[in-house]
């Protein structure tokens, strides 16, 4: 199957306030993940030592790893990674904080991670300023508070395959 190039927009991107709901709506469902998700990207991360062999990365998709240092030293040749966001050292990992720098390429394409995106529409679509979720409610003062993206639980069974894990 051919790679799509975009997924088109899923809103009305015509809304004045639509790339701010968008962005809002992205940020949201990243908080959640604990990671940016999509689309794939090359960085390099600064991360705190766990003193053992393994070291757990902010990371739920892993596509290769380019370099690493540990406390400076170059140590690529003898890190094994998963895709699923750990490295192992032959040795041990420093215990600085931020003492591993990491450079990689992770992250789903757009099309690969297709559901993410309708997630992000979803919120989005229904974040407006009258339509948003509930989050504070008065009778006295009549006043009313909405949370403009956030999740419903429906979304987070979604995302769940995408979510980073700790430990």
């Amino acid at each position: 199957m051919a790679e799509p190039e975009e997924i088109p927009p899923i809103i009305d991107t015509a809304t004045p306030a639509a790339d701010f709901l968008l962005k809002a709506a992205t940020a949201a469902v990243r908080r959640e993940c604990g990671w940016h998700v999509t689309p794939i990207l090359t960085e390099t991360l600064t991360l705190n030592g766990s003193g053992g062999r393994e070291l757990r990365i902010p990371s739920g998709r892993i596509r290769s790893v380019t370099q690493v240092l540990n406390d400076g030293t170059d140590v690529s040749a003898d890190v094994d990674h998963s895709e699923a966001g750990v490295l192992r050292l032959a040795t041990c990992w420093t215990d600085k904080l931020s003492g591993v720098q990491v450079t990689l390429e992770h992250g789903w394409a757009q099309w690969e991670a297709a559901d993410i995106a309708g997630v992000v529409a979803a919120i989005a679509s229904r974040s407006t300023i009258r339509e948003g979720v509930v989050a504070a409610q008065s009778v006295g003062g009549a006043s009313v508070r909405y949370e403009v993206a956030s999740l419903l639980q429906s979304e987070r069974a979604i995302i769940q395959r995408y979510v980073v894990r700790s430990g």
